[in-house]
């Protein structure tokens, strides 16, 4: 097992943990911009996550959309029509407020095999929206492939739902992620399979709370791969700017893998499981994160841990406090 795929995994697991709800997967408990209300679902698993970054409709398509990946630029997938100057996508705020940004070009490279689209705005997306970083080309060097939980928005049903990763391969002159329906049972229960209307909306890991990009759907079970396409899509990047006359200087932003802590959110006895796992699997240079009442040290050897005397005691709920313990022989 690599370093952070205990942590990766945990990260979903520890959120899925429990009774299957299907009101979970809802993104929204209303949705209906530019103008109408939209309110997000505070019972979603991923409620505790910032998924403003994530353009679900526009103006021209209502399943549309796409990834903030710098402060004025989007990526989709280059087969969905729509995505001219003009256009605008609509973002939501943490409070259900619509951010509409305004189309000034696009670019692609679909001559070279590629489905991404990089979208340029007017101008700065709104400071309240995200802008996610992306998996870095060094993921391997940590975080094994198969079988990782992976994230998916769908833009059809405005649902979190959860994969696995399968695999990277590569397509012309570009790579892809491949996907699979999840072995795992619980996270089976939170899948749900890609189809029209979910291209160009994101794939992702979770680390630290963060969603961290892998790429937009392109297909049902794939997508186009980032992180191993960073230079191409920088290149597209200042070809959209150019376009829209303009020269921002942005460039995607990577996720630094080197030393991330491993906080668990959602601890609790819901994401105890989920600490337990990512307690093996952190960087050795990393503080890790406490469960309520308790405090770790983590010397290199991971070996050590020490509970003040402050945080020993703790309250049980009453229909979890009896046991039947065996007498001894």
């Amino acid at each position: 097992m690599a370093q952070l795929d205990g942590h990766i995994d945990a990260q979903v697991d520890s959120r899925i943990l429990g009774a299957y709800d299907a009101n979970k997967k809802e993104v929204f408990s209303a949705y209906d911009p530019p103008l109408g209300t939209t309110t997000r679902n505070a019972n979603c698993w991923l409620a505790d996550v910032d998924l403003t970054g994530w353009a679900r409709g526009s103006s021209f398509d209502v399943n549309n959309g796409g990834t903030l990946i710098t402060r004025r630029h989007a990526l989709t997938s280059d087969h969905l029509g729509g995505y001219s100057a003009g256009d605008d996508l609509y973002f939501i705020k943490a409070d259900g407020t619509v951010v509409s940004a305004e189309i000034a070009a696009v670019a692609d490279d679909a001559d070279a095999g590629s489905d991404v689209r990089i979208v340029a705005f007017t101008a700065d997306v709104d400071a309240d929206i995200a802008d996610y970083q992306v998996l870095p080309a060094s993921y391997a060097d940590q975080i094994t492939v198969a079988g990782r939980a992976i994230v998916t928005l769908g833009g059809r049903n405005k649902r979190a739902l959860v994969h696995e990763w399968l695999d990277v391969s590569e397509v012309l002159s570009y790579m892809r992620y491949g996907l699979r329906v999840p072995v795992d049972a619980q996270r089976l229960l939170y899948y749900e399979l890609l189809d029209s209307g979910d291209s160009g909306h994101p794939a992702a890991v979770l680390i630290n709370g963060e969603l961290v990009l892998l790429g937009v759907a392109w297909f049902a079970k794939a997508g186009q791969f980032a992180p191993d396409s960073i230079a191409q899509l920088n290149t597209l990047i200042a070809e959209a700017d150019t376009a829209a006359g303009d020269a921002t200087g942005y460039t995607i932003t990577t996720y630094p893998l080197s030393s991330p802590s491993p906080a668990i959110v959602n601890a609790g006895y819901h994401g105890l499981l989920g600490w337990i796992d990512g307690w093996f699997n952190v960087p050795e240079s990393s503080t890790v994160p406490t469960m309520p009442g308790l405090e770790f040290t983590m010397p290199v050897n991971r070996m050590h841990h020490t509970i003040p005397e402050s945080r020993m005691h703790h309250t049980m709920p009453e229909n979890r406090m009896h046991h039947t313990i065996p007498e001894e022989d």
